[in-house]
């Protein structure tokens, strides 16, 4: 397996539509907005005070700095993040960037790691949302 740093855009990505699912009362969103903040990340955006994006982006790019190094043996270098707001994208490419930012981050311990098992659960309710609107699932058999 190899291993590479994950662009800041494909993390400003992820953080844009966690962000969304904050505010979202619609189906699996407010999930992944309830398992964001009990892992520590508020992104509810307050004009007075900075949500938590920097610090879920810093996070994550400490993690996958940390998978890397790991793989690698080089020393990490000190993390910095500012979020930027992107641009919107359809539900499977949000789902294919979170697995290749899982993915880059499954080296050694950092499988262990929180940040780590709470991705893998919304990458999970992402799945499971998508498979569920499937023509080809709502037309199969149940038994």
């Amino acid at each position: 397996m190899s291993s590479f740093i994950i662009h800041d855009d494909t993390i400003n990505k992820l953080i844009g539509f966690f962000t969304k699912c904050t505010y979202s009362n619609e189906e699996f969103k407010p999930c992944v907005g309830r398992i964001l903040k009990e892992n520590g990340y508020n992104l509810e955006y307050d004009f007075d005070e900075n949500n938590d994006a920097d610090k879920l982006g810093a996070d994550m790019k400490r993690l996958n700095e940390w998978a890397y190094s790991g793989r690698y043996k080089k020393e990490s270098e000190e993390v910095v993040f500012n979020y930027a707001i992107n641009s919107e994208y359809s539900l499977i490419q949000i789902l294919k960037s979170l697995q290749c930012f899982i993915y880059q981050c499954s080296e050694g311990d950092c499988i262990q790691d929180e940040l780590y098992k709470m991705l893998v659960k919304i990458e999970k309710i992402l799945m499971g949302h998508i498979v569920t609107h499937l023509k080809e699932y709502k037309e199969a058999k149940w038994c």
